[in-house]
């Protein structure tokens, strides 16, 4: 598996690991992106077979150090001032959160880097922690509509060919960087990206080999998740509630947050279409309870959602009724989405 979200830590803690273990050689890793920052050719980030950090660790005598592993590598050797390819985690968007990899630098003639982003929104803006080789510093910057902030950091000794930990803990605004256990400074405070995506990073011709990253954060619920839990709270008779849409860059509709958590991610199927296309309201009746399902609105008045609501039916209840009971549940959510997009965030 190229990703494997861990165990939960605690009940606000979970632990992404990046294992590229079931990765063929020469294969790009699934659920990343490449991209450029800057001006030039992306980078070539495949999987190669290396000894990894664990053959650097001192073993007792009579062993020998473990086989080779897969590892994740940029070989692109293409030069470049303002060259820095980048290979961005797609799968999840990170608040807070303690992101460390291990990494090597093993080539370059122009340049001899390696590095990680965090928060990331674009290949425009996202902040770099990166290590040089070649001047032996190690430096943090953001990277804002294009344009990269003076650096900081430490001069300290990076050498080629070993493995080295690059550690970031982000906390609000704070930041607190690091190099083989050891600190940039006290903190680094920056408010311009409040969350993003994390990656790996390279500079112009740089060979670089990356391993052992982890991702230690708290899980971000999205809008329409809070917006059901808060319902329940407050409709505490509902026997089901749940939201559909369409999320960005998908055709069909599906449910996007539910009370029960098994049918999130499965598709809303036609009524939910006509829906979100008319903006019609529909109903059912079943044994011992009703479902209503009717229209979410946007402050423009768009329809750009689909609330089902399951209550309970009792003998000569009328549609006109079981609308009326559904109504303010709906306004409830509704009054919650400035736009659709607040849905998914």
């Amino acid at each position: 598996m190229v990703a494997v979200a861990g165990m939960f830590c605690t009940v606000t803690a979970a632990e992404l690991k990046f294992d590229f273990a079931g990765s063929l050689v020469g294969d790009t890793p699934k659920g990343f992106r490449s991209l450029v920052v800057g001006q030039g050719a992306p980078g070539q980030w495949q999987i190669v077979r290396d000894a990894g950090p664990d053959a650097e660790k001192i073993l007792p005598p009579g062993t020998t150090a473990p086989g080779t592993r897969p590892v994740l590598a940029q070989l692109s050797s293409v030069a470049g001032e303002e060259r820095f390819p980048v290979l961005l985690y797609d799968g999840e968007t990170f608040e807070d959160f303690t992101f460390r990899v291990r990494f090597k630098v093993v080539g370059g003639k122009a340049e001899q880097m390696a590095g990680i982003v965090f928060r990331a929104q674009d290949e425009k803006n996202l902040y770099v922690l990166r290590a040089n080789a070649k001047d032996g510093n190690v430096r943090f910057y953001a990277v804002v509509d294009g344009r990269r902030t003076p650096p900081v950091g430490n001069n300290m000794p990076v050498a080629l060919n070993q493995w080295h930990e690059l550690k970031v803990e982000a906390k609000g605004n704070r930041f607190i960087c690091s190099f083989n256990g050891q600190p940039l400074g006290n903190f680094i405070t920056d408010n311009t990206f409040k969350s993003g995506k994390v990656g790996f990073w390279t500079m112009s011709d740089s060979i670089s080999y990356f391993a052992d990253a982890v991702v230690i954060y708290s899980p971000r619920e999205a809008l329409a998740e809070v917006i059901i839990k808060d319902t329940m709270k407050k409709y505490p008779r509902l026997l089901g509630l749940q939201i559909c849409a369409t999320p960005p860059g998908q055709q069909e509709p599906q449910v996007i947050a539910s009370t029960d958590p098994k049918e999130r991610g499965q598709p809303g199927g036609k009524t939910v279409a006509d829906i979100l296309a008319r903006g019609t309201i529909y109903h059912q009746w079943g044994k011992g309870d009703a479902t209503v399902y009717m229209p979410m609105r946007d402050r423009n008045g768009d329809v750009v959602a689909v609330a089902r609501v399951v209550l309970d039916s009792f003998w000569g209840q009328t549609e006109k009724n079981l609308i009326a009971r559904a109504l303010p549940v709906v306004k409830y959510m509704q009054a919650r989405i400035h736009s659709q997009k607040d849905l998914f965030e």
